[in-house]
């Protein structure tokens, strides 16, 4: 769903919905690409851990694990999280070389994440499902900062 809004400069910006299904959903499109806004496939991940780097698509997929929200970032995608201040680095609580993964410590939360290309784009953690379907709601934006 995408929405016009406007963003933290007053700019009109386009800002979209959607539902981040959890990386072990089966037969779901669970691997956000921000440029297009495409939701894609993690099943040729599983034979080929490099396979979203060469494809250069695909930054962020949602995982509920052993208790825990994460993102993991792909490509080489880093996150920032939000605060009244600005924005304050995080280090990442997994990494592998093929993604870093970022626990949520609450929900709702706002983010940047910073994709492979440089682009910026601001992400709102809406609310989480969990359980046997379990998935994030989320919104996101590109940033002008």
């Amino acid at each position: 769903m995408q929405v016009e809004a406007v963003d933290e400069r007053g700019n009109l910006a386009e800002r979209r919905k959607l539902y981040l299904p959890d990386l072990e959903t089966p037969d779901a499109k669970v691997v956000l690409d921000f440029a297009t806004g495409q939701m894609l496939s993690a099943d040729k991940m599983e034979n080929d851990r490099h396979y979203f780097d060469k494809s250069g698509k695909g930054d962020l997929v949602y995982e509920y694990a052993s208790g825990q929200s994460g993102l993991l970032c792909l490509r080489g995608a880093r996150m920032q999280i939000r605060t009244a201040d600005g924005l304050s680095s995080l280090k990442p609580d997994v990494q592998r070389s093929n993604f870093v993964v970022y626990f949520i410590k609450k929900v709702p939360c706002k983010y940047q994440i910073t994709t492979a290309e440089g682009s910026k784009y601001e992400l709102k953690f809406l609310s989480v499902d969990k359980g046997d379907k379990s998935g994030a709601h989320v919104e996101y934006w590109k940033s002008d900062k």
